[in-house]
């Protein structure tokens, strides 16, 4: 068996210092000192570019694992990756304390032209499908809903936005008089508990229409004088 010393990623959302199980393995397996200060998310073991794994050699210096199974391609077993000595796979520790970014990863043939056209940002050709394997409790979200799910939230979501609108509409069209009466009474009340103004353009229509009501009522008035 050979002993690999590989990559601590250090990314914000990771437990810090010793309360983190990447900051521990990394300590104990290779003898460093762990920093309190400092994140420790990931712990990688592979050939990835971010992050490569060393083969530790006794009393010698260590060699880039993806040398190492480049110089004993069986044991990769069979092409293509006994060709490019890249291990098909990442395998992580993962130690979490808040929330990890939301990633979106291309398919392997999407991966492949985004590697061969920009490989300072995409660093390897492949579409990286994860599986995880909760070693505490966690709680992982993944995908999207689907369309029909995505429909029916925004159904109501529009119909209590409807609702709310037909509410303040009628708020609006009372009468001068019981409106003056609501006005006097929610006068009479601690901030706290008066009811929210409707938004600037039911006013407006509330305004209109007491105007028109207003002036109906004025106009009958003087045609039963005359």
């Amino acid at each position: 068996m050979l002993r690999l010393n590989c990559v601590a990623q250090q990314y914000d959302w990771g437990k810090t210092g010793g309360a983190s199980a990447v900051a521990q393995l990394k300590s104990k397996g290779e003898g460093v000192p762990i920093d309190e200060a400092a994140p420790y998310a990931e712990y990688w073991f592979g050939t990835h570019p971010s992050g490569p794994s060393r083969v530790a050699q006794p009393g010698g210096a260590d060699v880039p694992l993806q040398d190492w199974l480049l110089a004993h391609p069986a044991a990769l077993g069979a092409p293509p990756y006994s060709a490019t000595s890249a291990l098909p796979y990442l395998f992580k520790v993962l130690s979490v304390a808040k929330a990890l970014s939301v990633q979106a990863h291309p398919d392997k043939r999407l991966a492949e032209r985004l590697h061969a056209a920009r490989p300072d940002l995409y660093k390897d050709d492949n579409h990286k499908p994860e599986m995880a394997c909760a070693l505490t409790p966690f709680e992982a979200m993944c995908g999207f809903r689907c369309v029909r799910a995505r429909v029916r939230a925004r159904r109501c979501v529009r119909g209590a936005v409807c609702g709310a609108r037909g509410a303040l509409a009628a708020t609006a069209t009372t009468t001068p008089a019981s409106a003056a009466a609501v006005a006097a009474a929610a006068a009479t009340q601690p901030p706290s508990q008066r009811p929210p103004r409707p938004p600037p353009l039911q006013r407006a229509r509330g305004d209109r229409r007491q105007r028109a009501a207003r002036a109906g009522a004025g106009g009958a008035r003087r045609r039963r004088r005359h």
